[in-house]
């Protein structure tokens, strides 16, 4: 998924909120293991919804609803938003947005990115 987003010229960044020692190598490694590359632009921070708007994000994804709300709402629902669904994001702890779109894989993000090119 990650590598079809690149060859389309998309700029891919991976935002985490890490708050410990060498958390930009750990998660070099999580990337390199789970994604298959370990060479992703890398912003730790706690404010994705802020990060969104400061590099205007077409597309954002995250697995906490609050997250997905806040980029909805700080970039006035500019950036299309999603949660993956997971057990603990679901019911009363899903998105409050509208907007914000549940899917169940990134390919399925994938699908929606290339609808829209």
């Amino acid at each position: 998924v990650i590598y079809h987003l690149i060859a389309s010229r998309y700029t891919v960044y991976f935002a985490t909120n890490r708050k410990m020692p060498g958390a930009l190598r750990a998660t070099r490694l999580w990337l390199a293991r789970h994604i298959g590359t370990n060479s992703l632009d890398i912003v730790i921070t706690h404010r994705k919804g802020e990060f969104c708007k400061v590099v205007d994000a077409d597309y954002y994804i995250d697995d906490k609803s609050e997250n997905v709300d806040c980029a909805i709402w700080m970039t006035d629902k500019k950036t299309k938003s999603y949660v993956i669904a997971r057990p603990y994001n679901s019911g009363i702890y899903a998105p409050h947005s509208k907007s914000a779109r549940r899917v169940s894989t990134l390919t399925k993000l994938l699908e929606d990115i290339y609808a829209d090119i």
